[in-house]
């Protein structure tokens, strides 16, 4: 949250500059991401069961790790500019010419 820029603190109604909570961050990222914030907020449903100390179930927790990688993958990872990138290399290597 912190690398897309999304606050961690506001003002109260007194004034004070006082933390904001995950779920309120989720859901202030979700005005403009609001499909991977929903996905996010699975994976702050099962990290609340674990701090708290409730059970885990084996499959919530390999699910939610697979949401956190396609998140991030999404997010981070230019799939766009990487699969340009090898449609010209195939071609390049096809017609036999340098990739530039």
């Amino acid at each position: 949250m912190d690398e897309l820029k999304i606050p961690t603190t506001q003002k109260s109604d007194k004034g004070k500059v006082v933390q904001i909570s995950l779920h309120r961050r989720i859901e202030l990222w979700a005005e403009t991401h609001e499909d991977y914030a929903e996905l996010c907020f699975a994976l702050k449903e099962v990290g609340n069961l674990g701090s708290h100390g409730e059970r885990v179930r084996e499959k919530h927790y390999f699910g939610a790790l697979e949401i956190y990688s396609h998140v991030l993958t999404q997010l981070f990872e230019n799939d766009a500019a990487k699969m340009k990138e090898l449609a010209a290399k195939i071609r390049a290597e096809i017609k036999g010419k340098p990739v530039t």
